[in-house]
């Protein structure tokens, strides 16, 4: 870590440039990452969060929701009062990570543009930057913690003002962290035992001393979100659940350092399996190539200039918090997933900019490589951004199809997420047995019994998405086939069946 300089203000309008940068460089990138595609499943979710009405319903609906969802009180409760001052609009909704993506930003230590523009071309970043998500927030919270305790790192032992300050950011990064979600609680432990090991036990159980205030009213923030948490799972709520094994730890390590924009979208992912990468070959191991030369440059680096007193037990600590995350997931049955590991990003991508920063100081050919890797990088992310096959799941069009067949008088059914149709409008009513459906409603069939759907009348018009979620029994696809439904039109994660 370079020491931190003053910062330089520019001799006409006494702008802070290095404060201006980050500023407009989170802007750019955030505006031109969110989109306005369709929400797809979990953003639907949030969205029936958010449109609702006042805090009493807002808490209702987080009861009700028996997800994950009702785990990220933080992120949820942002949302909620950032729709009340928006446009109900996916672009605008999704512009909720921006300011996140603007603290994030400012929070890396000044003289650092290596790791600023790391930062602002990674696939990893754009890609959830554009979801109605908390992964944003949590860039942000492990920004904060990383940027206090590097400032903190460089500064004198002193009891000033600048010092409370880096300390109530550390502070408030945590307590944000572990209520942006119940995962979020795992890295800040992490992320907190690593700060004590860089800043060193005595020089942090003296700012404990120091501001003992201060930490006590973290203390009790983090044990009122430890009784929050303990009664939502009380309560039964927990994620879909699903299975880890090697194939999720390959695909966080892939999502993670930045490939996602050069292989195949995640929907080809999930139906194909590893042949859907061979088209990509080329693009993928040139990335791979350029990526391996960078980090081996940043583990150097570190080595070299940091003490294996600090790098070590830094590496442990951040190591055993990702083995519990793939654990919980094997004992829990819950599908570990890239974003899981979002507040592990920016310490990835710290190494990646340490790398790239070793390589230019040696010069030559080196800094090609640096070009190289920084131009990949953004290359990738735009792939992520603007490439079709990389689009969310489209139950925007899904749910216009429904209602217009429904407004013609056809019988509709709807074989995908429920909540999701909901949200775009879609007059669901669950097919179950003896339920009796009102003019103008559309049955919901996912997980419908065998009885029901042999002694309901054949709709017109079947809506299916991504069967080994939602006709994971294989039933709705076999009434297809055995009832001749001919495929009449396909959009991303949908097939829409019309009947012979």
């Amino acid at each position: 870590m370079n020491s931190t300089q003053p910062a330089q203000k520019s001799s006409g309008g006494g702008l802070d440039m290095e404060v201006l940068l980050p500023l407009v460089l989170a802007v750019a990138v955030g505006a031109l990452a969110v989109t306005s595609q369709s929400f797809w499943l979990d953003e639907c979710a949030t969205g029936i969060i958010a449109v609702q009405p006042s805090p009493g319903a807002w808490w209702h609906c987080m009861l009700l929701d028996g997800g994950s969802n009702s785990q990220m009180p933080f992120y949820m409760f942002y949302v909620w009062l950032w729709e009340k001052v928006s446009d109900p609009t996916e672009w605008a909704l999704r512009a909720a990570n921006i300011p996140w993506l603007v603290l994030a930003f400012l929070a890396v230590p000044r003289r650092q543009g290596i790791f600023l523009f790391t930062l602002a071309a990674s696939p990893f970043i754009w890609y959830y930057l554009n979801e109605f998500r908390p992964y944003t927030m949590q860039v942000s919270s492990s920004l904060l913690m990383l940027g206090a305790v590097w400032r903190l790192a460089e500064a004198p032992e002193k009891n000033d003002r600048r010092e409370l300050i880096l300390v109530a950011g550390f502070c408030a990064a945590t307590v944000l962290l572990a209520g942006s979600s119940l995962l979020g609680v795992i890295w800040m432990g992490a992320g907190t035992i690593a700060a004590a090991t860089v800043l060193g036990w005595k020089r942090s159980w003296q700012l404990v001393r120091r501001c003992w205030p201060m930490f006590a009213l973290t203390g009790l923030a983090l044990l009122t979100l430890a009784g929050y948490y303990f009664f939502s799972l009380k309560q039964g709520h927990r994620a879909v659940l699903g299975s880890t094994s090697v194939g999720n730890a390959l695909f966080v390590a892939y999502e993670l350092a930045g490939f996602s924009g050069f292989g195949p979208g995640r929907l080809d992912i999930r139906t194909g399996g590893v042949a859907v990468f061979r088209p990509y070959l080329v693009p993928l191991l040139l990335y791979a190539a350029v990526l391996g030369f960078v980090l081996f440059a940043g583990c150097q680096r570190v080595i070299q200039k940091t003490s294996k007193r600090i790098w070590l037990p830094v590496t442990a600590t951040l190591g055993a918090a990702a083995f519990a995350l793939f654990l919980i997931g094997v004992v829990l049955h819950f599908r570990v997933l890239g974003r899981h590991f979002t507040p592990l990003a920016p310490c990835l991508l710290l190494l990646v900019a340490f790398g790239l920063r070793q390589l230019a100081e040696r010069g030559g050919w080196r800094r090609i490589l640096v070009v190289a890797f920084l131009l990949l990088s953004l290359a990738s992310a735009l792939s992520v951004r603007f490439c079709e096959r990389h689009a969310k799941d489209d139950y925007r069009t899904a749910a216009a199809v429904a209602n217009a067949a429904n407004h013609q008088g056809k019988l509709v059914w709807w074989c995908a997420d429920g909540g999701s149709g909901l949200f775009y409008g879609v007059p669901l009513t669950l097919a179950r047995a003896g339920s009796t459906i009102l003019p103008g409603q559309i049955w919901w069939v996912t997980d419908a019994p065998e009885t029901w759907m042999t002694n309901t009348a054949p709709p017109d018009l079947l809506i299916l998405s991504k069967p080994e979620i939602h006709d994971y029994t294989g039933r709705t696809r076999a009434f297809l086939e055995q009832h001749h439904y001919r495929l009449s039109q396909t959009f991303q994660a949908f097939t829409i069946w019309q009947k012979p």
